[in-house]
């Protein structure tokens, strides 16, 4: 729902950039999270902390990619 919220007012470069951004974002947050901070997917508290991870970077990236890359004329 979001990204078609997104997408809607995004330029052609900034519908290619919000889902690389997208992405990029969430292997980095699951690499921190899974890897380096050695949490478990199987630890439903662990779990719950990964996808509202996931759903913040998601917000943040979608208002970072609005602000810079938006359809021109609106």
């Amino acid at each position: 729902m979001l990204d078609i919220l997104a997408i809607k007012y995004l330029s052609k470069t900034g519908v290619k950039a919000y889902f690389i951004g997208q992405i990029i974002s969430l292997i980095i947050w699951a690499y921190y999270l899974f890897g380096i901070k050695d949490h478990s997917i199987r630890n439903d508290d662990d779990f719950m902390m990964f996808m509202l991870g996931a759903v913040v970077i998601l917000v943040v990236w979608s208002c970072v990619c609005i602000i810079f890359w938006r359809k021109k004329g609106e």
